[in-house]
Formats: C-alpha cells, sequence, structure tokens
C-alpha cells in the first residue's frame, strides 16, 4: 500500500512486530485530490478480528506515516452519522454558500495582518485557528461539479457491526459499507478511500461459509487450501458489490465507477510460503478512461515491481506524482500494460 519498507519494531511477544516506512498511496491522494473535501479521506473496516500484537503495519492498511495509522471504522450506523448526520444535499445555485465563503476570506485577510503584531506563540495560536477556518472554508465550499439525482441522503442505517452469538455480521456490514461509500462519492463528501474487508494475520472466521476456524490458521494448512479458496471467492464477491454501486451511481454522462479506480489486493500471495510471487492486484473503474477497457489480465515476467500498479493508480486519478516507494519498492515506472 505503499512501496515503502516496513520500520522493525521491538518485539519480544511476538515473531515480528513493524510500522509503515511512509504514507499509504490513498493519504498521498488526500493530499492532492482530497484536498478539496469535507472528508480528505476515509477508513472502513469490516472484520474486527485483528491483530494488535504485532505493530500497525498488519492492523489496518491506511497510514500518513511511520507514526501515524489511521483507525477504520467499523460501525455503519457511526459511519452514516458522520457523512449524513447533519447533511442535506447542496444547492449549487445558493448564493450564500458564496457569501459565507467571502467572509471567512475576509476574517482570514484580518488574522494575517494581526499575525504581524503578535510574538512566536501567539502566532502559533493563531495559526493554528487559521488552520481550522480554511478547513471549515473548504467543507463550505466542496460542492459536488454536478448535482444530480444520484446524491441524497439515505436512512439510517440500524446495523453496527456488533457480534451475534459470538459471529460477526460480515457481510451486511460490508454491503452497508459500500452502500454508504457510493454516497459518499456520489455527494462529493470524500474521493479516496480505504476498505479493509480483513486484517492481515487476521482471524476472521467465516462461519457464515461453514468455516469455524479464523482465516490465518486456515491459511498455513495444506489441507484447508478449499476453504481458504472459499473465503477469496467471498471476499472479492464483496469488492464486486463495491462496483456495482459505484457503476449504478450516476455522475455526468456516466458513473462512478467510469471516473473512479478501486485497487484490490491481500497482504501476501500465498498465505503458506507468505510469498510475494505472483502478487494478486484488481484495478477496477476506467479512471476518466485512463485505465484499458475492456480491462486486461497482465502477468508480469521479470520479477516486476509491484510499486508499479500503485503508481498507476496515482497517475490515472491526477495526483502529479512520479515516482511512489523507496529502496526496492520504489517505483518511477507505470505499468503501461493497463493503460489506455
Amino acid at each position: 500500500m505503499s512501496g515503502i519498507p516496513f520500520i522493525e519494531l521491538p518485539h519480544e511477544s511476538a515473531s515480528y512486530s513493524s510500522k509503515f516506512g511512509g504514507p499509504s498511496i490513498d493519504q498521498i491522494a488526500a493530499d492532492t485530490i482530497g484536498a478539496s473535501t469535507t472528508i480528505p479521506s476515509l477508513q472502513l473496516a469490516i472484520s474486527k478480528r485483528l491483530i494488535g500484537g504485532e505493530g500497525p503495519t498488519l492492523q489496518y492498511i491506511s497510514h500518513r506515516g511511520p507514526d501515524e495509522p489511521l483507525a477504520p471504522e467499523f460501525n455503519p450506523q457511526a459511519l452514516f452519522d458522520r457523512l449524513f448526520g447533519s447533511f442535506t444535499p447542496p444547492d449549487a445555485t445558493d448564493p450564500t454558500n458564496a457569501l459565507r465563503s467571502r467572509a471567512l476570506d475576509a476574517v482570514k485577510d484580518d488574522a494575517a495582518r494581526l499575525s504581524r503584531k503578535l510574538g512566536v506563540n501567539d502566532r502559533r495560536r493563531l495559526d493554528a485557528h487559521l488552520t481550522g477556518i480554511a478547513q471549515l472554508q473548504r467543507e463550505i465550499s466542496a460542492l459536488p461539479p454536478e448535482i444530480t439525482s444520484s446524491c441524497t441522503k439515505p436512512a439510517r442505517p440500524t446495523e453496527r457491526n456488533v457480534d451475534a452469538n459470538g459471529n460477526e455480521p460480515l457481510e451486511a456490514v460490508s454491503h452497508l459499507m459500500s452502500d454508504l461509500l457510493a454516497m459518499a462519492f456520489a455527494c462529493d463528501l470524500t474521493r479516496v478511500a480505504s476498505f479493509q474487508l480483513t486484517g492481515s494475520v487476521g482471524y476472521t472466521v467465516y462461519d457464515f461459509l461453514g468455516i469455524t476456524r479464523g482465516h490465518h490458521d486456515l491459511s498455513h494448512e495444506a489441507g484447508e487450501r478449499d476453504n481458504v479458496h472459499r473465503t477469496i471467492h467471498w471476499n472479492m464477491q464483496q469488492f464486486a458489490y463495491l462496483c456495482a454501486k459505484m457503476k449504478a451511481t450516476e455522475e455526468g454522462d456516466g458513473n462512478v465507477l467510469d471516473n473512479s479506480v478501486w485497487m484490490a489486493t491481500s497482504d501476501v500471495a500465498e498465505g503458506e510460503s507468505h510469498s510475494s510471487d505472483d502478487y494478486p492486484i484488481v484495478l477496477a473503474g476506467k479512471a476518466g478512461g485512463f485505465l484499458k477497457y475492456p480491462g486486461v489480465h497482465h502477468r508480469g515476467t521479470n520479477a516486476d515491481n509491484t510499486s508499479d500498479v500503485l503508481l498507476t493508480v496515482m497517475r490515472s486519478i491526477g495526483t502529479g506524482v512520479t515516482s511512489v516507494g523507496a529502496d526496492q519498492g520504489l517505483s518511477t515506472t507505470p505499468c503501461a500494460a493497463i493503460e489506455a
């Protein structure tokens, strides 16, 4: 998710522990294409069976930097409250939006003049206040480029991702999160999101598939390969559901899936050996025509760098970055085979 080697941490009570060496690509995107939206990026998760004793690398997939893991939201009801609790689909013709924005400009200009007369400590406090004003202005100005019928306030879900008889409501939560995420994109509340179905080295139990043991244990037993494949199939079905919701969400002359890119992958290529050879990555969406359509199956033949795909994603959404990763994960060459 970053192309940057992990930083090892002390691990007296674990076999390994680490933190991210730098930001994940969603956070690089949040600083560019997410800067003008109310929420620069969303972090969502489904299964709560995360491993917490081997560092934030294995616990979360979104990171601002080495010491800034971003904990995701697991509760669909809480996500709704954050996105739509006080939300009304905006009217782009409402003149009061521009008036509010100009009023904040006036306050900002006055504060800038005051700043030049203050001491160092007072200036820092004022700068922090101005940062808050700037975020408020972005929230007021963060109107969708085109208001369509897709942007409607959904009903508040009753699901809170609470276990029932020791089992997680995985599919119900997954579908609700996808529904809310699609509407967040339709209303331009955010343009960047990470969606963690299960945790790395996690112990998710797929009880509805007739499986009673944790996923990590299954992945290390050759006799459980069929069950592992069934869990992979279920996870890809959730990705397909998300893509279908984006495709069904109108935007301009097309839909959100046409104008975006979604990347699905796992923590390793093969769980039994922790292999990273033939690493599986799926990209969905046209990214506004940047990516090949119909899609292609590209298989690297010369130990290709998976960061090439990360760089392609970043190029496709208009971030302007020319490299991704560091050290052996550094890429300055996008995956040309999937670009249009």
